[in-house]
Protein backbone atom coordinates (compact mmCIF):
# COMPACT_ATOMS: atom_id res chain seq x y z
CA UNK A 1 0.00 0.00 0.00
CA UNK A 2 1.08 3.62 -1.34
CA UNK A 3 0.49 4.96 2.53
CA UNK A 4 2.47 2.18 4.54
CA UNK A 5 5.84 2.41 2.15
CA UNK A 6 5.29 6.32 2.69
CA UNK A 7 5.32 5.85 6.50
CA UNK A 8 8.04 3.12 5.94
CA UNK A 9 10.32 5.61 4.02
CA UNK A 10 10.27 8.04 6.69
CA UNK A 11 10.59 6.01 9.75
CA UNK A 12 13.73 4.03 8.05
CA UNK A 13 15.03 7.63 6.59
CA UNK A 14 15.27 8.86 10.19
CA UNK A 15 16.87 6.15 11.33
CA UNK A 16 14.01 4.36 13.48
CA UNK A 17 14.28 0.86 13.81
CA UNK A 18 11.46 -1.71 12.90
CA UNK A 19 9.29 -4.12 14.50
CA UNK A 20 7.41 -6.61 12.08
CA UNK A 21 4.15 -7.84 13.08
CA UNK A 22 2.37 -10.09 10.72
CA UNK A 23 -1.26 -9.96 11.92
CA UNK A 24 -4.19 -12.01 10.90
CA UNK A 25 -3.17 -15.06 10.54
CA UNK A 26 -6.17 -16.77 11.68
CA UNK A 27 -7.94 -15.74 8.26
CA UNK A 28 -8.41 -18.22 5.90
CA UNK A 29 -5.57 -18.21 3.23
CA UNK A 30 -3.51 -15.89 5.53
CA UNK A 31 -1.13 -18.38 7.05
CA UNK A 32 0.01 -19.82 3.26
CA UNK A 33 2.39 -16.83 2.36
CA UNK A 34 3.96 -16.28 5.29
CA UNK A 35 4.39 -20.14 5.76
CA UNK A 36 6.08 -20.43 2.55
CA UNK A 37 8.77 -17.39 3.57
CA UNK A 38 6.85 -14.81 0.68
CA UNK A 39 5.97 -11.96 2.91
CA UNK A 40 9.20 -11.55 4.81
CA UNK A 41 10.91 -11.78 1.88
CA UNK A 42 8.60 -8.85 0.23
CA UNK A 43 9.40 -6.88 3.60
CA UNK A 44 12.84 -7.33 3.38
CA UNK A 45 12.90 -6.36 -0.37
CA UNK A 46 11.18 -3.23 0.81
CA UNK A 47 13.53 -2.18 3.02
CA UNK A 48 16.04 -2.61 1.14
CA UNK A 49 14.46 -0.75 -1.28
CA UNK A 50 13.66 2.08 0.81
CA UNK A 51 17.64 1.88 1.82
CA UNK A 52 17.49 0.69 5.22
CA UNK A 53 20.73 0.27 7.24
CA UNK A 54 22.17 -3.07 8.40
CA UNK A 55 20.93 -2.53 11.62
CA UNK A 56 17.41 -1.80 10.42
CA UNK A 57 17.82 -4.92 8.71
CA UNK A 58 17.99 -6.98 11.60
CA UNK A 59 14.57 -6.45 13.33
CA UNK A 60 12.52 -8.61 14.97
CA UNK A 61 9.08 -10.38 13.52
CA UNK A 62 6.16 -11.23 15.40
CA UNK A 63 3.13 -13.38 14.06
CA UNK A 64 -0.25 -12.58 15.30
CA UNK A 65 -3.78 -12.56 15.71
CA UNK A 66 -5.01 -10.00 17.40
CA UNK A 67 -8.77 -11.17 17.77
CA UNK A 68 -7.33 -14.37 18.99
CA UNK A 69 -5.36 -12.53 21.19
CA UNK A 70 -1.97 -14.25 20.51
CA UNK A 71 1.38 -13.44 19.50
CA UNK A 72 4.48 -15.02 19.21
CA UNK A 73 8.00 -14.76 18.03
CA UNK A 74 8.53 -18.19 16.87
CA UNK A 75 7.31 -19.33 13.39
CA UNK A 76 6.54 -22.91 14.05
CA UNK A 77 4.49 -21.94 17.46
CA UNK A 78 2.39 -19.78 15.08
CA UNK A 79 1.89 -22.07 12.47
CA UNK A 80 0.81 -25.02 14.88
CA UNK A 81 -1.68 -22.44 17.08
CA UNK A 82 -3.13 -21.44 13.14
CA UNK A 83 -3.57 -25.38 11.76
CA UNK A 84 -4.88 -26.80 15.41
CA UNK A 85 -6.65 -23.79 16.58
CA UNK A 86 -5.55 -24.41 20.11
CA UNK A 87 -3.96 -21.30 21.84
CA UNK A 88 -1.37 -22.00 24.49
CA UNK A 89 -2.31 -20.69 28.06
CA UNK A 90 1.17 -19.50 28.80
CA UNK A 91 3.46 -18.11 26.36
CA UNK A 92 1.90 -16.06 23.71
CA UNK A 93 0.34 -13.20 25.43
CA UNK A 94 1.16 -9.34 24.07
CA UNK A 95 3.71 -9.03 26.76
CA UNK A 96 6.85 -10.03 24.54
CA UNK A 97 5.24 -7.76 21.95
CA UNK A 98 5.28 -4.99 24.53
CA UNK A 99 8.48 -5.81 25.95
CA UNK A 100 9.89 -5.24 22.26
CA UNK A 101 8.58 -2.25 22.25
CA UNK A 102 10.47 -1.46 25.56
CA UNK A 103 13.60 -3.24 24.41
CA UNK A 104 13.78 -1.96 21.04
CA UNK A 105 12.13 2.04 20.58
CA UNK A 106 14.45 4.09 22.62
CA UNK A 107 12.51 6.61 24.81
CA UNK A 108 11.42 10.06 24.07
CA UNK A 109 13.99 12.95 24.70
CA UNK A 110 13.31 16.13 24.51
CA UNK A 111 13.65 19.74 26.81
CA UNK A 112 12.40 19.69 30.08
CA UNK A 113 14.39 22.98 31.17
CA UNK A 114 11.52 23.66 34.15
CA UNK A 115 13.08 26.40 35.99
CA UNK A 116 14.44 28.37 32.08
CA UNK A 117 12.01 26.89 29.36
CA UNK A 118 8.87 28.22 28.03
CA UNK A 119 6.17 26.18 28.12
CA UNK A 120 5.09 25.08 24.91
CA UNK A 121 2.83 22.18 23.45
CA UNK A 122 1.42 21.29 20.21
CA UNK A 123 -2.07 20.53 19.77
CA UNK A 124 -2.62 17.32 18.72
CA UNK A 125 -6.41 16.42 18.93
CA UNK A 126 -9.08 18.76 19.68
CA UNK A 127 -13.02 17.33 21.29
CA UNK A 128 -15.45 17.97 23.78
CA UNK A 129 -16.29 16.43 26.96
CA UNK A 130 -19.52 16.36 27.92
CA UNK A 131 -18.93 18.02 31.65
CA UNK A 132 -15.72 20.17 30.38
CA UNK A 133 -16.61 21.56 27.23
CA UNK A 134 -14.09 22.00 24.42
CA UNK A 135 -10.53 20.30 24.83
CA UNK A 136 -6.92 20.09 23.44
CA UNK A 137 -4.66 17.54 23.83
CA UNK A 138 -1.16 17.73 23.11
CA UNK A 139 2.37 16.69 23.51
CA UNK A 140 4.55 19.01 25.33
CA UNK A 141 8.23 20.44 23.72
CA UNK A 142 9.66 22.48 26.16
CA UNK A 143 8.96 24.04 29.68
CA UNK A 144 6.49 23.03 32.36
CA UNK A 145 3.17 24.20 33.09
CA UNK A 146 1.24 22.93 36.30
CA UNK A 147 -2.39 21.47 37.29
CA UNK A 148 -4.44 25.09 37.29
CA UNK A 149 -1.27 27.36 35.49
CA UNK A 150 -2.96 29.58 32.86
CA UNK A 151 -1.65 29.06 29.47
CA UNK A 152 -1.91 30.73 26.04
CA UNK A 153 -3.56 29.37 22.48
CA UNK A 154 -1.88 30.62 19.09
CA UNK A 155 -2.97 29.64 15.81
CA UNK A 156 -0.30 28.13 13.86
CA UNK A 157 -1.45 30.99 11.48
CA UNK A 158 -0.60 33.74 13.22
CA UNK A 159 2.19 32.66 15.07
CA UNK A 160 3.42 33.81 18.93
CA UNK A 161 2.67 37.64 18.07
CA UNK A 162 -0.88 36.63 17.39
CA UNK A 163 -2.62 39.51 20.04
CA UNK A 164 -5.82 37.52 20.01
CA UNK A 165 -4.53 34.65 21.84
CA UNK A 166 -7.16 32.34 24.27
CA UNK A 167 -6.43 31.90 27.80
CA UNK A 168 -7.53 28.18 29.38
CA UNK A 169 -6.37 25.97 32.61
CA UNK A 170 -4.27 23.57 32.81
CA UNK A 171 -6.75 20.69 33.35
CA UNK A 172 -5.21 16.81 33.08
CA UNK A 173 -1.58 16.20 32.38
CA UNK A 174 -1.92 12.40 31.52
CA UNK A 175 1.36 9.58 31.81
CA UNK A 176 0.64 6.34 29.93
CA UNK A 177 -2.64 4.33 29.35
CA UNK A 178 -4.79 4.29 31.12
CA UNK A 179 -4.67 7.98 31.45
CA UNK A 180 -3.14 8.96 35.05
CA UNK A 181 -3.79 12.89 36.07
CA UNK A 182 -0.53 14.10 37.32
CA UNK A 183 0.07 17.32 39.09
CA UNK A 184 2.76 18.82 36.17
CA UNK A 185 3.35 18.26 32.13
CA UNK A 186 7.19 19.01 31.01
CA UNK A 187 9.30 17.36 28.45
CA UNK A 188 7.43 14.82 25.87
CA UNK A 189 4.27 14.41 28.27
CA UNK A 190 0.92 14.44 26.73
CA UNK A 191 -1.73 16.80 28.31
CA UNK A 192 -5.06 18.23 28.42
CA UNK A 193 -6.01 21.86 28.61
CA UNK A 194 -10.42 22.44 29.11
CA UNK A 195 -12.51 25.28 27.91
CA UNK A 196 -10.67 25.69 24.95
CA UNK A 197 -13.36 27.09 22.77
CA UNK A 198 -11.05 29.39 20.18
CA UNK A 199 -8.62 26.34 19.51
Amino acid sequence: MSQTKYVMDRAISNGLKPIVLLNKLDREGGFADVESGQVESDILDLFCTLGASDEQLDYPTFYASARSGWVTQDLAQACEIVKTGVIPETGVGMEGLLAAFVDIIPPPTGPANTDVGVFSMAATMVGRDQFLGRTCTGKVYSGSAKQGDIVSFLSRAEGIDASDRTNAKLLQPTQGEPRTCTSEASGTDRTRAKRVEQI
